[in-house]
């Protein structure tokens, strides 16, 4: 699951501190879900990129 941390919050995942304002991907659904229940995050949708799509492939 992809997320943005909020202005003003600071998260700790797997021993590191991320900020605000930082994206995160591949982050367990459970966690990010807690985060975002606690306002520490939003969900996070990636803007489409042929990097990130099958389009540059079709």
């Amino acid at each position: 699951m992809f997320v943005k941390i909020n202005p003003g919050h600071q998260v700790t995942y797997a021993g590191v501190v991320f900020t605000a304002g930082q994206r995160l991907r591949n982050i367990p659904p459970a966690v990010a879900e807690a985060w975002i229940a606690q306002g520490l995050a939003v969900a996070y949708t990636p803007p489409r990129t042929a990097e990130n799509t099958f389009e540059k492939w079709l």
